[in-house]
């Protein structure tokens, strides 16, 4: 099992149904994370503010997370090009990362 698969294993296994609700690293908003089977939906916070303002609930699939998660050192070094290059896989790198750092500390 790769360090990847491991810590989206990690974060499936520490969220519930009812969910944990999460910062994002670059403006702060806050967001809804919960497990449903194999996946992670991520949503707007209830407790916390400000929150994200997401019109429908969005789905995170292991095989997005790992992509996001193969460049998250690079991200936090501050390379050139990279959030740019997550961002153009994944619509959900902002809120990935945040659960990255979270369940990685």
């Amino acid at each position: 099992m790769t360090d990847s698969e491991a810590l989206w294993k990690k974060t499936l296994s520490s969220l519930s149904a009812n969910g944990v609700e999460l910062k994002t690293l670059k403006d702060g908003l806050w967001f809804l994370a919960s497990a449903r089977g194999n996946r992670i939906i991520i949503g707007n916070a209830a407790a916390n503010t400000p929150s994200c303002t997401l019109d429908r609930l969005r789905q995170v699939l292991k095989t997005e997370f790992i992509f996001v998660h193969s460049f998250y050192d690079r991200w936090l070094d501050g390379e050139t090009g990279i959030s740019e290059k997550i961002r153009e896989k994944s619509k959900n790198s902002t809120y990935i990362l945040a659960m990255i750092k979270h369940f990685s500390d």
